[in-house]
């Protein structure tokens, strides 16, 4: 079977699949043997037929967003959730007669019997078996036999009865008394599928200026953005995402012209509470998406914070900004944050009054900094710290600005300004995730891992669907100490992003250190070529665990002192894990008064904690064996953490957790009267 330019539901034929029965007319696949039905969403089906129709060929990710998105700008995260449901769906009747198999970097192939369906349709297919028997009678008799009336009741009835089926399969619209909005990725109606970018960057800027209302919680672009043309149903959205209103709407640029509608949907009730359509010029873009938002507030009685200075900006800088936001959106891999700083360069070289652009240019270039030491790629060092105080200068409030200027700061020095700073950020950009978990990470960069864990829920309210943060919620919550919940939030973000490498990273890794490698190793060997964060860890590990006593230590002890692809304190964090606390300890110390560089890179293609706060990971999943060693707390003294925790008499989570091994506190405070300030804190300087 030839597979079609776009997929047409409506038109699809029926076909077996193992022990499934899948009607794509109806968006249905039924088990055949006890005749149970679920109805699936339209995206879903589109793959489900895209990839039957290959036949046991493998389909490329390009075909799917050519046949099933029309060729829109989607990122992985939608092709991968869309992937997991049909594994999920066919895992249990299908079997391997319904497997769907990854091709690394080539895309996906259905494995099983595909049959068309010819006869002995379950119920729900009756209404397409019946016109089918209408079309094929005899030219004489189009009714197949049937006169017109005995038809028209025939159809009636089935047409009742499918009805009847669908309302008792969908259960009722429950609806949060907290009023909960999905600004949902306005429809391109350009003409050009290349200014999807721009119709998305509407949306969110909208998004965004929306989320600075008073008491009004919206779902993050993340989430809602994964849910585009026929998926952005009503029901979709509360089921999803669990939203109370759903504000959509379409965009139409031609030139310098725009015209932008949008409508409010109170999802409980399906009504709609406001709709408008506006023309404008490009260069009154802000204004416009000030007016839409002051709008949307006054429609669900909440109130926008003050008014912002509304700036005229050049259309084709903000469409170099949109598009380095699009970029960063679908991945943030160094190689895709080198292009946005690109796009911004020129963005701010057409507006060098724009604000936002220079803010994300310096939060951007602040990311792609070297993880090894504070004292590399100076240049760039220099111009993020132009471009956000030039931000500021523009901006006193530019969120992105300040998070730069944090995440410009050492490591290992000045935790209260980097803190302070990352917290204004987070507050000043209400709404926005990355920002949100870069604060996270400020906060674990000073032990607070449990206030991390409050705002990664927060980040995961806001994106129930992105890959990203579920998994790094998952790792706090293992790095606090929460086994149990952590292992459920790892067991759901497999089931849920099993194709995000970032996110199967992370959920091995909390397999290995709650002593189950096989389970990594599996997640290793299914993912060839890719994971490679884990696959090092897991090879680090099976290493150190099969080699005896002594000669484990002679062997990490070597490691420790060599070019490793495990980060330095990851490799610490293994060392201790693998019984050689003594040894990862020792060496910390040593490195430290002997101001060798400590590094700590995730080894995830540039993904992870940026420098300034890579002190995290003393306080994350793999360094759990090394904090309850006594020495540490003296390498926490020489880091410099004692004195800020002194000083703020803010303590970290750690301090109460390691009482079963030692008095964390008055080991701290022996320690910083024994060595003196002097011998405190030297490798700042690398």
């Amino acid at each position: 079977m030839s597979a079609p330019e776009q997929i047409d539901l409506a038109h699809a034929a029926p076909f077996r699949l193992g022990g499934l029965i899948v009607e794509p007319a109806l968006r249905q696949v039924v088990d055949a043997q006890d005749g149970r039905a679920e109805t699936v969403e339209p995206r879903v089906m589109q793959v489900l037929v895209v990839l039957a129709m290959a036949n046991g060929g493998i389909v490329s990710r390009d075909d799917l967003v050519r046949q099933c998105w029309e060729g829109r700008i989607v990122g992985n995260d939608s092709i991968n959730r869309v992937i997991t449901r049909l594994r999920g769906l066919t895992k249990a009747a299908a079997g391997d007669h319904g497997r769907i198999e990854t091709i690394s970097k080539v895309g996906y192939r259905l494995i099983g019997d595909i049959s068309l369906v010819e006869s002995h349709q379950p119920a729900p297919l009756l209404l397409r078996s019946t016109l089918s028997l209408r079309s094929s009678g005899p030219a004489a008799d189009p009714h197949g036999g049937m006169d017109d009336q005995t038809w028209t009741a025939l159809v009636a009835d089935v047409r009742q009865q499918i009805s009847r089926d669908a309302r008792q399969q969908v259960p009722p619209v429950t609806a949060p008394a907290t009023p909960i909005l999905a600004v949902m990725p306005f429809d391109n109606l350009s003409g050009d599928t290349e200014m999807t970018y721009f119709s998305d960057g509407v949306s969110e800027d909208i998004l965004h200026t929306i989320a600075r209302a008073s008491g009004l919680r919206v779902i993050g672009k993340a989430s809602s953005f994964q849910f585009r043309g026929p998926d952005k149903t009503v029901r979709q959205i509360v089921t999803e995402l669990g939203a109370t209103h759903m504000l959509d709407g379409s965009v139409r640029r031609a030139g310098q012209a725009i015209r932008i509608t949008a409508q409010l949907v109170e999802t409980a009730t399906q009504l709609t509470l406001w709709s408008e359509r506006y023309d404008r010029a490009m260069t009154d873009i802000f204004a416009l998406q000030d007016e839409i938002a002051a709008a949307i507030a006054g429609a669900l009685n909440t109130y926008l914070a003050p008014a912002r200075a509304v700036p005229r900006l050049d259309p084709e800088a903000y469409d170099h900004y949109l598009q380095a936001r699009a970029v960063y959106s679908q991945d943030n891999s160094h190689g895709e944050q080198m292009r946005c700083i690109a796009l911004l360069e020129r963005s701010v070289a057409r507006a060098p009054d724009f604000a936002a652009g220079w803010g994300l240019l310096a939060m951007f270039r602040a990311l792609t900094l070297p993880r090894t030491s504070d004292n590399e790629d100076e240049g760039n060092r220099i111009a993020a710290r132009a471009e956000a105080a030039r931000a500021l200068a523009i901006d006193p409030e530019c969120g992105t600005a300040f998070m730069a200027q944090a995440l410009l700061m050492p490591a290992f020095s000045d935790y209260d300004e980097k803190r302070r700073l990352a917290e204004r950020a987070y507050r000043l950009s209400n709404g926005d995730s990355t920002v949100a978990a870069f604060y996270a990470a400020s906060l674990a960069n000073t032990g607070r891992v449990r206030d991390a864990c409050a705002v990664l829920d927060g980040i995961v309210a806001r994106e129930p669907l992105a890959a990203s943060f579920g998994a790094t919620r998952a790792y706090f919550y293992r790095s606090a100490g929460e086994r149990v919940i952590a292992a459920q939030m790892a067991r759901e973000t497999e089931a849920a992003f099993a194709e995000s490498d970032h996110a199967m990273v992370i959920v091995g890794l909390i397999a290995i250190y709650d002593g189950d490698p096989g389970h990594a190793a599996a997640l290793v060997a299914a993912a060839p070529g890719r994971l490679g964060a884990l696959r090092a860890t897991l090879d680090f590990h099976t290493r150190a665990f099969g080699l005896p006593g002594d000669r484990r230590t002679d062997w990490i002890r070597q490691q420790l002192m060599a070019s490793h692809p495990v980060s330095y304190l990851v490799t610490l964090g293994l060392a201790a894990h693998a019984g050689e606390a003594d040894a990862a300890i020792d060496h910390l110390c040593t490195a430290i008064v002997e101001n060798r560089p400590i590094a700590y890179d995730s080894n995830d293609e540039g993904r992870g904690v940026a420098r300034a706060n890579i002190a995290a990971a003393l306080f994350g999943v793999p360094a759990e064996a090394l904090r309850r060693h006594p020495r540490f707390a003296e390498a926490c003294v020489r880091l410099g953490l004692h004195e800020y925790w002194q000083a703020h008499d803010i303590w970290p989570d750690c301090a109460d957790d390691l009482t079963p091994w030692y008095d964390f506190r008055v080991e701290c405070a022996r320690v910083a009267a024994t060595i003196g300030s002097a011998q405190r804190g030297p490798c700042i300087r690398t």
